[in-house]
């Protein structure tokens, strides 16, 4: 068996891809029949397709300095910030630490496909070479599964504070769930990327957790990686507009006409 015949959704271009949304969402209604509002669908790019859905923290047997991590940060960070955030915002701080590139116990989401598109494909060619993975959550699902109500709740929210305090004091009880949030920091990058989280306050993956009609895998054949590179530029999908900084507007201007 080849690495294409086991996954049933492959996109090798824009009409394949807005096909399987499409079908995903008829599948989400159909299960959804009960439900106030409207489930939604989140997404992740990944560059490469063997990559699991585990945050940071997870990775590389970093758990056991969670919370060293967390004091260490809270301590130099608090510092340095512009206005006074309360040791207890648990939401900010690890929200800030996700935006800085440290690891913690949450997985970063978009409700933007495109988003999600950009990092399975990737700036970096050294990954070219492998068939890339965009997978798709429903979060109102995820949250029932864990026997949570079934909406997504805000990340300053009491029920996500609670499994995210953990990452601050190692000694209290894990809720042993993973619960779906929107973001809520004042952050451009965070609106720009339309990001959501995933918080994992269990060992648990998410692809354990999830049934087949909450979590879905798109393959992305690496032969098909130029074409999408090609395609989300002309969309304007590019480095300058998921990180609104003048850094990656000054590297998109190097790369755009010195790189040709």
């Amino acid at each position: 068996m080849n690495e294409l015949s086991k996954y049933k959704y492959v996109a090798n271009d824009f009409n394949d891809l807005c096909n399987i949304i499409g079908e995903i969402e008829e599948i989400t209604l159909n299960h959804a029949v009960d439900f106030v509002t409207q489930p939604t669908l989140w997404y992740r790019g990944q560059c490469n397709i063997q990559w699991s859905l585990v945050p940071g923290i997870q990775r590389f047997e970093r758990l056991s300095s969670e919370s060293v991590l967390c004091h260490s940060f809270y301590h130099g960070a608090s510092q340095l910030s512009g206005s006074y955030i309360p040791k207890s915002s648990y939401d900010k701080w690890i929200s800030m630490m996700q935006h800085y590139g440290m690891p913690t116990r949450l997985l970063d989401w978009s409700y933007f496909p495109l988003v999600a598109l950009y990092f399975a494909i990737g700036e970096d060619d050294k990954y070219d070479n492998v068939d890339a993975r965009l997978s798709v959550l429903i979060p109102e699902f995820l949250n029932q599964t864990q026997e949570i109500d079934p909406y997504i709740y805000p990340i300053d929210s009491n029920t996500a504070l609670e499994m995210l305090k953990p990452a601050f004091y190692g000694n209290i009880q894990p809720t042993q769930k993973i619960l779906a949030c929107y973001a809520t920091s004042n952050d451009f990058r965070q609106y720009a990327q339309r990001a959501c989280f995933t918080i994992h306050d269990t060992l648990n993956t998410i692809e354990k957790v999830c049934d087949d009609k909450t979590l879905y895998t798109i393959l992305i054949p690496k032969e098909k990686k130029a074409y999408f590179k090609k395609m989300l530029w002309r969309l304007d999908i590019r480095e300058s507009f998921l990180f609104p900084d003048i850094t990656h507007v000054a590297q998109e201007s190097i790369n755009r006409h010195l790189h040709k």
